[in-house]
């Protein structure tokens, strides 16, 4: 195959790899959710062919997508010019490998590490445990005191669930966001691509997405953010194919449109918002492209996208209205003063969750000061920062350098068509997320501004690239962007490094990483009889308390080891019989309950439970954990 045939599949691929991530992540959530509200239950070979089945037709629907641009070669007018045209591909070139190599080092860490997360332990592990329990993604009511079990949109869990009935183990159960790498990477490729980065570029504004050390560090975790920011980038770079794609207004660029913003929607409640500003904004870009007359149409078109959306991402939604009446049950929606759905103000509750140093900055200012990375390096579950540094040093400077000079083209041209460009509307749809993205200052919610200041970034380099000729402005770009793309794979490590340190203990020339018990609930593996407890396959349980959160994860380990029933606070003989008629083996009973979430109450094993029970062991530990374990049978 020759050079210009290499680089046509080159072309072709980015879009065409987009869509069929795109596709195959939306089957898989199609099928999972489906089946489940449905009913249905399958065994582990039904998962397998479902999964082939998902990537044959992702793969027929990747072909239906092909770039409209080509790949453009940079003017090698002299010697020099190729030379230092060579050296800095092959230096930025290495970002790609860097890329890969945190990759796949990531997956091995997933599965190295055991689940140690507050969220991961809290409702993460025991909704994926329900499912498994119950052989299908469903409303979980064995578990009433873990709103968040239930709530929230949970398509990241429904990848961990989907690829646990393949594997058969949960080696893999904190990798959920790893799986979504992909698609980030190819979608910041399609929208680079869209604002004219060209060829080599496009795979290197992929690749930086590891630039931001949050991604890195919380992809080994539980928490879904960095899955969200992919989808989102993935809804970006659809709106942009809708809108300025000669076949945007064609059922394949529709279906990817409505997929993309059906998982953005299902894997985080403030996807749904999004994905309404989103459509809005590729709604009137359309119509002002091809004038008012086409308005009925696009509206139409609009709503079959929608239709897709509700298939991949709505599930969670009208699950909440049937089961609580509100559609982003647990959480509280308000209009103004008026709560128009209730449940818990998110808002208050994370407001205060703020480093000192932060809350000295007026509230208009946060946002920007998280930029700064003052509280480098970035660990832990909620980091204020975590953008990179060339988000603050690149990106930001990009965005406004391309900003300004097309607003001044626009201005000398007076056109419409001038105006609204790829990257126009770019901006205008993720500075339209971002006046609505609640919480600015947890840099981990902003991940996907990156699909506006990456791409920006490329270009600016490639412009730089193009105009190559002894000038030293241009030297002088590509020299601070190899730079920044130093500085953004060292950080994308030190972020690898403090989760791979996080949980490992040395033992001279070994290592090993602790147990979710031992990391959470220190002196607990040691109480006599213990084993026993956790080696039934059948238990019941009682409210949790703080650190009884942390319980519902190690017990939902492994997730087919054991079901879990609840016991209320004041049982009846009638639901010890019932539990006992069930198999339930030994009642765990924690004596300090939150209920609700802001108010504290301690309890006593009720006596009836007492006067039945076999053997009574206990665990205290100071203040904040007291635990009974009772052996019925």
């Amino acid at each position: 195959m020759n050079a210009i045939g290499i680089k046509r599949i080159s072309d072709r691929g980015i879009v065409s790899l987009f869509a069929g991530f795109a596709a195959l992540h939306a089957l898989i959530q199609i099928f999972c959710l489906g089946t489940g509200a449905l009913g249905f239950t399958f065994g582990r070979p039904v998962y397998i062919a479902a999964l082939v089945i998902c990537i044959i037709l992702s793969a027929l629907f990747a072909l239906r997508f092909k770039s409209p641009s080509t790949p453009t070669t940079d003017e090698t007018s002299t010697l020099f010019v190729r030379v230092t045209t060579l050296f800095f591909k092959i230096l930025f070139g290495c970002s790609i490998i860097w890329f890969l190599w945190i990759y796949v080092r990531m997956w091995q860490l997933v599965a190295l590490k055991n689940p140690l997360d507050w969220d991961g332990l809290y409702y993460h592990l025991p909704a994926i445990q329900g499912w498994v329990a119950a052989g299908r993604v469903c409303w979980l009511d064995q578990i009433p005191d873990l709103p968040f079990s239930n709530g929230y949109a949970m398509g990241n869990e429904v990848v961990t669930y989907f690829m646990y009935r393949i594997l058969g183990h949960m080696d893999l159960v904190d990798g959920g966001n790893l799986w979504y790498w992909p698609l980030g990477f190819f979608a910041l490729a399609e929208i680079a691509d869209r604002i004219g980065v060209k060829g080599f570029w496009r795979w290197v504004t992929g690749a930086l997405l590891i630039g931001a050390p949050v991604i890195v560090s919380q992809s080994a975790t539980c928490y879904v953010d960095i899955g969200f920011t992919f989808t989102t980038m993935a809804a970006l770079a659809a709106g942009l194919i809708v809108v300025f794609d000669e076949e945007g207004g064609k059922w394949p660029a529709l279906v990817l449109f409505g997929a993309c913003l059906g998982l953005m929607a299902g894997t985080k409640g403030t996807g749904a918002p999004f994905a309404v500003v989103i459509m809005a904004l590729v709604l009137g870009g359309r119509i002002l492209r091809n004038g008012r007359e086409t308005s009925e149409i696009w509206v139409c078109r609009m709503f079959c996208a929608g239709l897709v959306v509700l298939a991949v991402g709505g599930y969670w939604y009208i699950r909440n209205i049937i089961h609580t009446g509100n559609p982003v049950f647990p959480i509280q929606v308000k209009l103004g003063a008026k709560v128009l759905f209730d449940g818990y103000n998110m808002t208050l509750m994370q407001e205060p969750n703020q480093p000192a140093w932060l809350v000295e900055f007026p509230n208009w200012l946060r946002p920007f000061v998280i930029w700064l990375q003052l509280d480098y390096p970035i660990t832990g579950p909620g980091p204020m920062g975590g953008l990179g540094f060339i988000w603050l040093l690149g990106c930001v400077p990009a965005i406004i350098f391309l900003a300004l000079r097309h607003l001044f083209r626009w201005f000398k041209e007076r056109s419409m068509e001038t105006f609204l460009s790829p990257l126009m509307l770019l901006i205008m749809m993720a500075g339209a997320l971002y006046v609505i993205s609640p919480i600015k200052w947890w840099a981990r919610f902003l991940l996907w501004l990156l699909a506006l200041g990456l791409p920006c970034l490329m270009l600016v380099l490639q412009m730089s690239m193009r105009n190559l000729k002894y000038r030293i402005w241009p030297l002088m770009f590509l020299w601070l962007g190899l730079g920044l793309t130093g500085v953004a794979g060292w950080e994308a490590y030190q972020a690898y490094e403090a989760e791979r340190n996080l949980g490992l203990i040395r033992t001279g020339e070994e290592s090993s990483y602790v147990t979710s018990m031992e990391y959470r609930i220190y002196g607990m593996k040691d109480v006599p009889g213990i084993d026993r407890f956790m080696a039934a396959p059948i238990i019941a349980r009682t409210y949790w308390g703080t650190v009884g959160t942390f319980m519902g994860g190690i017990l939902s380990q492994p997730l087919d080891a054991r079901k879990i029933y609840f016991i209320s606070l004041e049982p009846t003989e009638q639901e010890l019989d019932d539990l006992l008629a069930k198999g339930v083996e030994w009642i765990v009973w924690d004596c300090i309950n939150i209920l609700p979430l802001d108010r504290t109450e301690h309890s006593k094993v009720p006596q009836i439970i007492l006067d039945r029970a076999l053997e009574d062991i206990e665990f205290i530990l100071p203040p904040e954990s007291d635990f009974h374990f009772l052996r019925m049978r």
